[in-house]
Formats: structure tokens, C-alpha cells, sequence
């Protein structure tokens, strides 16, 4: 992937079929000369995207995904198919992972067009100081077996090392491994759905971001047992500590790994 590990939030799922992960990737100050791929929004894009006031930059969708995203009223939608100016394709790869674009691209297309936010959305709190927790140098998560993702915390640099099937995660622009500050472990409700999103019948997966739910703040080398918390219309769930407190986040990247409540993920 190109861009990916330089945006400032990066979510990760299961998708449907449950044999691979996808990722949302949330560009603010970071301008990548290139995105890609660019591929279809899901069920967990609405939930998404309304958090930011984001513009929803995707390849279409399923007949019911693109009909939901078109009744939201809370973020821009920029499908592809509608909104072919800011995308393009790049030769030597199929549709899969043809389709590009970049944050400069986007911003011009928004400004353009009349839909660019002046103001810039409600973000997370963020503090240098490491939190007391529980050691956490190495997160194995168990995504399916094509998607298995390990984090190595780094002592010189203070960043989670991403590494997927035992091999280092590369950032395609820069050739370097991706690194986050804080890594996010966020437990959901994983339910099944009828909505049909290939040719082989795999359905949608709604993941539940409502209301509240455990989750795992590492940073630092440390985990912070948490419970994330749905906010207003407009603003990210935030993640709170046993003493109800708002858990900084220390300054720069973040991935939040989305996973069904029973998964077993280590921690050591």
C-alpha cells in the first residue's frame, strides 16, 4: 500500500468472507503524493467517516452500502463513481490495486466544489507522558491467517513496529517498515448481516461502534486497559480508563485494530 503508514489514524477489520483485513486510513496534516488503493466502502465507513466529518473517499460500494451512505448527512461522500476527478490509475496493476489518488488532490476537489470544512474536527487528547499500565513490548493480533498481525515496540524510536504474517509491514512510498505510536485494540460486536458484497456471496459484517465497549490503549511500551465510548454527533469515541479518565495519546500515529469480542489477543 502506498500512503498507508503515513496517515495520522489507521483502522483495521475483518472483511466480509472473513479470510483478509481492509483499512481506513484518516489524513489531516499528513499529505502523501499518493494513496493506493483506493477500494470500496463497507458497512464500518458510515461509522467511520461521520466520527471525523470526514470525506469518504472510496470505489463505490454494494447496492445497500451506497444507498446508506447516500441517506448520511454527517460526512462528504466522494465516490468514485460520481466523483471521478481526484482519482486516477496507475499502470501495472489490476483493478485491485489500480485506483489512486492523493490528500492534496482530495482537498482541491473539495475546495472546488464548495464541500471543504473550514473548521477542523474534534480530535483526541494527547500528552508525552508515558501512562502507568502493564508491560506491553509485542501484540499478536489473530486476524484470519492471510492477516495475522504482530506490533514490536521499539525502544529507540518509542513506536510499535508492524509486521503481518511474521514479515514486516513496508509503507510502498518510502520502503519503511510501518511504525504507530499508539497501538488501540478496540473490542466490537461482530454481527452478520444479509447485505451481499461479492460474487461469492460473502456478506457484510456490521461492526458495532455504538454505545460502549473494552478495549486496549498501547503506547510506550505499556497497555492501558480502557473502555471506549461513543461521543456526540461528529466527535471520535474516545477511550477512557478504569477511573473514568480520558487516556492521552501520545503524539503522532495511531492504529485502532477492530476485533470481535472474543478474540484472544496476546499481549506480552
Amino acid at each position: 500500500q502506498d500512503g498507508l503508514g503515513l496517515a495520522e489514524i489507521v483502522y483495521e477489520e475483518v472483511m466480509d468472507g472473513w479470510d483478509v483485513t481492509r483499512f481506513t486510513a484518516l489524513y489531516l496534516a499528513s499529505e502523501p503524493e499518493r494513496i493506493r488503493p483506493i477500494r470500496s466502502a463497507r458497512l464500518s465507513s458510515l461509522a467511520i467517516a461521520r466520527q471525523y466529518d470526514a470525506a469518504l473517499v472510496h470505489t463505490g460500494a454494494s447496492d445497500r452500502i451506497r444507498w446508506l451512505i447516500s441517506q448520511a448527512t454527517d460526512f462528504q461522500d466522494l465516490d468514485e463513481f460520481f466523483h471521478s476527478e481526484p482519482y486516477s490509475i496507475l499502470a501495472g496493476y489490476d483493478w485491485r490495486g489500480r485506483i489512486y489518488t492523493s490528500v492534496e488532490r482530495v482537498h482541491e476537489y473539495l475546495d472546488r466544489r464548495g464541500f471543504e470544512r473550514e473548521a477542523p474536527p474534534k480530535g483526541y487528547v494527547f500528552d508525552a507522558t508515558p501512562p502507568i499500565g502493564e508491560r506491553a513490548t509485542r501484540v499478536h493480533i489473530p486476524y484470519p491467517a492471510s492477516s495475522v498481525v504482530d506490533w514490536a515496540y521499539d525502544n529507540a524510536t518509542r513506536r510499535y513496529l508492524r509486521s503481518v504474517q511474521g514479515q514486516p509491514h513496508l509503507e510502498g512510498l518510502t520502503g519503511e517498515q510501518i511504525a504507530a505510536d499508539n497501538v488501540i485494540v478496540f473490542y466490537a460486536e461482530h454481527r452478520a448481516t444479509d447485505i451481499v458484497e461479492d460474487v461469492n456471496g460473502a456478506t457484510a459484517i456490521d461492526i458495532v461502534m455504538t454505545g460502549s465497549g473494552r478495549a486496549l490503549v498501547m503506547r510506550d511500551g505499556v497497555a492501558v486497559e480502557a473502555r471506549w465510548v461513543e461521543g456526540p454527533a461528529g466527535e471520535p469515541i474516545q477511550y477512557y480508563d478504569v477511573g473514568g479518565k480520558i487516556i492521552p495519546l501520545r503524539p503522532g500515529n495511531t492504529w485502532i485494530q477492530l476485533v470481535p469480542t472474543d478474540y484472544a489477543v496476546e499481549i506480552k
